[in-house]
């Protein structure tokens, strides 16, 4: 359904809807008009309230009783208790064995190109203070 066709927040037939929850989640129509205090007919209240809730499916009516569906609850924020549904047992994790290491597929360090380190001797400025090049960080503690 289009949220576009819920009853508004704060509407008479959000209130109508909130008044049966708290009552129960089952009232009958007289029991909803009295606890909302409706000074209409009970015709019109079934036409303005209680006909346009059942036509978004947030409440059922068998004669004149009215429940609250899961989707009124829904609607009210209200979580709904779903039916456990049984899951597939899960199997147990994968473990690849462990091997050597194979130093023969590492690559070995590539030829580096002359001036390429020239970077490290140009000491850059942080502030007003001159500080040096002092390489990769290492772990914390470790001093270069």
């Amino acid at each position: 359904m289009a949220n576009r066709e819920l009853p508004r927040r704060e509407s008479a037939s959000h209130l109508a809807l909130r008044a049966l929850q708290n009552i129960g989640g089952v009232a009958a129509v007289s029991e909803i008009m009295r606890v909302r205090d409706w000074r209409g007919t009970q015709i019109g209240f079934c036409r303005d309230v209680i006909d346009r809730l059942e036509r978004c499916g947030l409440i059922n009516v068998v004669g004149a009783m009215c429940t609250v569906s899961d989707a009124g609850r829904q609607y009210m924020g209200i979580p709904v208790a779903s039916v456990p549904v049984a899951g597939v047992p899960v199997a147990s994790r994968y473990v690849a064995p462990m091997r050597e290491l194979d130093v023969r597929r590492l690559r070995s360090a590539g030829p580096i190109r002359t001036g390429a380190l020239d970077y490290q001797n140009i000491p850059s400025r942080m502030g007003a203070e001159v500080v040096s090049y002092k390489g990769a960080l290492g772990a914390a503690g470790e001093t270069q």
